[in-house]
């Protein structure tokens, strides 16, 4: 029989400020797509990226949530969390090419390897 596994307060902790840091992330998104339609209406491809940044925030925020009571999953939350801070780097590349956006897309990249950092 197997005893099951408790979560420590370390462990605890680092789920609570993944959880916020992936939601801030999200919101950060979420705020852009409602306050500049036209935006995402003038290029499908930034709309699908944006809508692809919102979902893997999320989705980091719900595996961050699920670490708070139950142990495991670090490797699919450390990958997702990687993707995220990779595709973030790029698009901060690509906007300091074009000259646009910014300190927004550096936010969300700093958010983004702020949640790798933790996950």
């Amino acid at each position: 029989m197997r005893w099951p596994q408790r979560v420590g307060p370390s462990t605890r902790a680092r789920g609570y400020l993944l959880v916020l840091v992936a939601l801030l992330g999200a919101a950060d998104i979420a705020e852009l797509m409602a306050t500049d339609p036209g935006l995402m209406a003038a290029s499908t491809t930034r709309a699908l990226g944006s809508w692809l940044g919102l979902a893997l925030f999320l989705a980091l925020a719900g595996l961050g949530a699920r670490s708070l009571s139950r142990p495991g999953g670090r490797v699919l939350r450390r990958g997702l969390a990687a993707v995220l801070a990779a595709s973030s780097m790029v698009l901060v590349a690509v906007h300091l090419a074009a000259h646009v956006g910014g300190l927004r897309p550096a936010s969300v990249a700093l958010l983004a390897l702020l949640s790798l950092v933790l996950a």
